[in-house]
């Protein structure tokens, strides 16, 4: 502490004298100091040496000139920027009163004028700060000051910065720094208060910011977090990313409903759902009336457990992906499975059926009050199911004639449909269980039935953001989607499938990132045979050897490997992309062709290193043979 303290000092100079160091945490360390040719205060913030490993002190001074042009009454301005050493810095005016956060932890809560009044001002902030074209990205109560009545936010543009001022090749795997905050998916922020979208590195707008602000009025108008009981970071972002907190109305009485739909408004998970600024949340918020008694404490309404639709969404949260990419999973390995074997369809093979209903999940509880349970469960799957361009018949019929005493198959031949999905829900001792399979309508055996392959729900987080990142294919989120399988494989090392998806991410590395195909492939095959002993059916792995072997040009050994990975799971489309890669470098244009891997690769959004690629060299060749 003392030799950044003497070594901040030394880079200011003359200019500035370093009085004491505040509290500070998360991204920076933070330092009092006297502006000596002005005769004012400030705070000096150096970015925690954690967080700026890897940061170009000129690209951050960069970025954070574009948060400087803020001036707007409830923003903290930035006044300069520099760098001591390798730490970047920058300077803020020092606002006299408390945070937030401080405020919150003395033990008084704020009323509900009070909390209002903080909540528009930090809307107000973000409305001018938007229209600037700048996303805070890290709202929360400690970068919103107290002072004179009014609520200002600081740190406008940081996240920001951080992020975009990383050199190439850093990747964002950096280690978290700490509980309160982390980069998920290479996007810094704090997890307690970062949206879904931040959460797994994707593109964030100004509605990232509506996110936190949501948060924020849950936790000032409720007294609590929307999710709290959570036990750590891994905990906290999986709730971001399925749970849906209870309203507002349950948790204080004393609130309206037009107020509690708002701030749940704030926290869909889907950013088109949400206000589209925060221009739009103020006019919601002036034409919100004040509850009686608004100018008392927060009233402790009783909390119970949410009913309909927001509570099955809670569940079906995590269990809905699994379930739907189940269904998905056997459509697809049913359109592929003559191709797997190397056979292509004529064009007289009748269509596959590719339509499915859906039927209640079964209550297992042996309480008739859950029954809801396994019907919002199967309206939620319904629903993401027919945004896949599957045809979906919804509960309602499936479970008329499943009332009538029909049987599966029964059901899906009177539907017309070529697959039931079916299953059971049962919740005991505060966790909840779902099993779900895929009933085919021809012969009623279960196509498919899911498999839990992990029982740490902390591992299962960071597996399925590892996949979101993986799925969008850059150097970077590659590497990002590295770090975060290595997260899941450290763990639950009996987790198979993670296991495998690392070293398929492994063996990309080459794709982006010239030379490295020597020191990739070693660790991809030894990732993926860890896989193949805990698992020999997970397929990923044996893609991960082929990819690797195609690597260092083994051409032969990488198409028996990506066959065998065919074979076990036809749906994965990074794989035919890939082996189409191998065929063409074989000379086998012709099979690369007449296989389908691309068409296959195509129909299945593989992406364009593999894919994309392989169309066109199949095309350039194609039309050589024709001159």
């Amino acid at each position: 502490m003392t030799d950044l303290r003497a070594q901040l000092q030394n880079t200011l100079g003359e200019g500035y004298t370093l009085e004491r160091e505040l509290g500070g945490g998360g991204m920076s360390r933070v330092f009092v100091a006297h502006e000596n040719a002005l005769g004012r205060t400030v705070v000096v913030k150096v970015i925690a040496p954690e967080l700026a490993e890897g940061v170009s002190a000129e690209r951050f001074a960069r970025e954070v000139k574009l948060a400087a042009r803020l001036q707007q009454a409830n923003i903290v301005p930035v006044l300069s920027t520099g760098s001591s050493g390798s730490l970047p810095y920058y300077t803020m005016p020092f606002v006299a009163g408390e945070s937030l956060r401080a405020r919150l932890a003395n033990g008084v809560p704020l009323t509900i004028s009070q909390s209002l009044s903080v909540l528009r001002d930090v809307a107000r902030a973000l409305s001018y700060a938007h229209g600037q074209g700048v996303v805070h990205r890290d709202i929360k109560p400690e970068n919103i000051l107290l002072s004179g009545g009014t609520a200002v936010v600081t740190d406008f543009g940081i996240a920001k910065a951080l992020s975009a001022s990383r050199t190439v090749g850093d990747g964002g795997t950096a280690a978290p720094t700490s509980a309160s905050l982390t980069q998920a998916g290479g996007s810094i922020g704090t997890p307690a208060y970062m949206a879904p979208e931040q959460a797994v590195g994707a593109d964030v707008d100004q509605r990232a910011d509506i996110y936190a602000w949501g948060v924020l009025a849950y936790e000032l108008l409720t007294g609590a977090h929307p999710f709290s009981g959570k036990a750590n970071s891994a905990q906290m972002i999986a709730a971001h990313l399925s749970e849906v907190p209870v309203p507002l109305t349950q948790r204080n009485t004393a609130l309206t409903t037009a107020l509690s739909d708002l701030v749940l408004r704030c926290l869909e998970k889907d950013a088109a759902h949400r206000p589209a600024n925060a221009d739009e949340v103020l006019q919601s918020l002036d034409g919100v009336v004040t509850p009686t008694g608004a100018t008392g404490s927060r009233t402790g309404g009783t909390v119970t457990p949410a009913r309909g639709r927001r509570t099955t969404m809670l569940i079906a949260g995590g269990v809905l992906t699994a379930a739907v990419a189940v269904a998905l999973m056997v459509m697809k390995r049913e359109d592929t499975a003559a191709s797997s074997l190397g056979v292509v369809a004529s064009a007289a093979s009748a269509a596959p059926n590719r339509s499915i209903a859906v039927l209640p999940l079964a209550n297992l509880s042996g309480d008739r009050a859950d029954d809801f349970f396994g019907i919002g469960l199967a309206e939620e799957m319904t629903r993401a199911l027919s945004k896949t361009g599957v045809r979906v018949i919804g509960r309602s019929s499936a479970g008329a004639l499943q009332a009538r005493g029909m049987n599966e198959s029964a059901i899906a031949r009177e539907l017309g449909v070529g697959s039931l999905l079916t299953g059971s829900v049962q919740r005991a001792a505060g966790q909840v269980r779902v099993n779900v399979s895929l009933v085919s309508a021809g012969d009623g055996r279960a196509a498919q039935a899911s498999r839990v392959e992990t029982t740490d729900p902390e591992a299962y987080a960071w597996y399925l953001q590892g996949q979101v990142l993986f799925g969008r294919r850059t150097a970077q989120t590659v590497r990002q989607s590295i770090a975060l399988f290595e997260r899941a494989v450290a763990r639950d090392p009996q987790f198979a499938r993670a296991q495998g998806a690392l070293a398929l991410a492994i063996s990309a590395i080459p794709f982006y990132e010239q030379g490295t195909a020597r020191t990739t492939a070693p660790l991809a095959i030894a990732a993926a045979q860890r896989a193949i002993a805990l698992d020999s059916t997970v397929a990923e792995a044996w893609g991960a050897i082929a990819s690797a072997k195609s690597s260092l040009w083994d051409n032969h050994a990488a198409d028996a490997n990506y066959r065998r990975a065919q074979m076990l799971d036809s749906s994965i489309a990074t794989l035919w992309g890939w082996h189409a890669l191998n065929l063409i470098h074989m000379g086998r244009f012709d099979e690369a062709r007449d296989r389908g891997a691309w068409r296959s690769c195509r129909r299945r959004g593989a992406h364009r290193a593999g894919g994309e690629a392989a169309g066109q060299l199949v095309a350039d060749v194609q039309s050589r043979r024709a001159l």
